[in-house]
């Protein structure tokens, strides 16, 4: 207890309120200039946001999307769509669901999924009315969820750092949900294959930031078939998807690289043969460079060997005579 008694010290300090509100000052000018600060950094942020999406929106406008094909072009250019990158992207790094379901049956079920969305379509956007039990069964977690759409199928594209389009895709439905904007993905899939549908939410999410300016915090999923009404809400998890897309167009660029060289290479293999062809020899003639003209020499040398045997019978003759004159 005498050691500890030896440090124990017990001292009174005056009161000085100066002090303390001169520093509790200080402390609200600093608070002030960094919400400041902030404030200014975001009008910055948002100012350069809406003008990437002014320009984004223009390109946007030229995205063609064929139904048939269920293809996305711009200026004629074929793009990849959002569910051809995370199909890649699950198949390079992760495992495909429909590995074992045959072709057949895929193309049914896509069918059926293609019809729904065309049914939901119309009716948001021409009100017309359609007669599936999904489609009674959209109706159904619309009304429970008190879900208002504001748009239907509504185009995106996905650019790149330098604005080069990475992807393009179409949202099922933008929506508000208790006052919040929402994106939704309506699937008839047997069931919700968790990581696809995340990363694909999340692409949609980027895509509508950059082509329309607009943040939605609140992304779903829809799922639909005969007997079953189910919807669920999926977290925002914008690194993930970056990070795919960045590996997606990586690859792209990367292949884009190694067929640019291979079609290099192929020319160049086309032009070396077309020369070989061209110099090559016919049968019975030889080539031989003339000033730098390749000159055919096979008939030459028949009338050389031709001329030189009329020159042989002159001589022949002139010898002849002179021995007449001798003898």
């Amino acid at each position: 207890m005498r050691f500890l008694n030896s440090f124990c010290e017990l001292k009174e300090f005056p009161v000085n309120e100066n002090v303390a509100w001169s520093v509790l000052s200080e402390c609200d000018k600093l608070i002030n200039n960094y919400i400041e600060r902030q404030r200014v950094g975001q009008e910055a942020e948002l100012q350069r946001l809406a003008r990437e999406c002014q320009k984004h929106k223009s390109v946007v406008e030229r995205l063609f999307f064929d139904e048939n094909l269920h293809k996305y072009y711009l200026d004629g250019r074929l793009i990849p769509s959002i569910t051809n990158v995370v199909e890649w992207y699950t198949q390079q790094y992760g495992h495909n669901d429909y590995s074992t379901v045959s072709q057949s049956i895929l193309q049914r079920a896509a069918a059926k999924g293609i019809a729904l969305h065309r049914e939901i379509e119309n009716y948001e956007k021409n009100n017309i009315q359609g007669y599936s039990s999904e489609f009674y069964n959209y109706l159904e977690i619309k009304d429970r969820h008190r879900i208002s759409v504001q748009s239907s199928e509504l185009p995106v594209i996905i650019f790149d750092e330098s604005d080069n389009p990475i992807c393009a895709g179409r949202i099922d439905l933008v929506a508000s949900i208790d006052g919040q904007a929402a994106l939704c993905d309506i699937k008839r899939t047997i069931r919700i294959y968790s990581q696809k549908t995340s990363l694909q939410l999340n692409m949609y999410r980027i895509g509508y930031l950059q082509s329309y300016g607009k943040v939605s915090n609140k992304l779903f999923v829809m799922r639909l078939r005969e007997d079953v009404s189910e919807f669920v809400e999926f977290p925002v998890d914008e690194r993930e998807a970056r990070d795919v897309l960045d590996t997606f167009d990586e690859s792209c660029k990367l292949g884009s690289i190694r067929q640019n060289r291979a079609d290099t290479q192929q020319s160049s293999n086309a032009v070396n043969n077309s020369v070989q062809a061209t110099n090559k020899p016919a049968a019975g003639s030889a080539n031989v460079p003339d000033g730098g003209n390749n000159k055919t020499v096979g008939n030459d040398n028949a009338e050389d060997k031709e001329g030189l045997g009329c020159l042989l019978l002159f001589l022949v003759a002139l010898i002849i005579m002179w021995l007449a004159k001798i003898v």
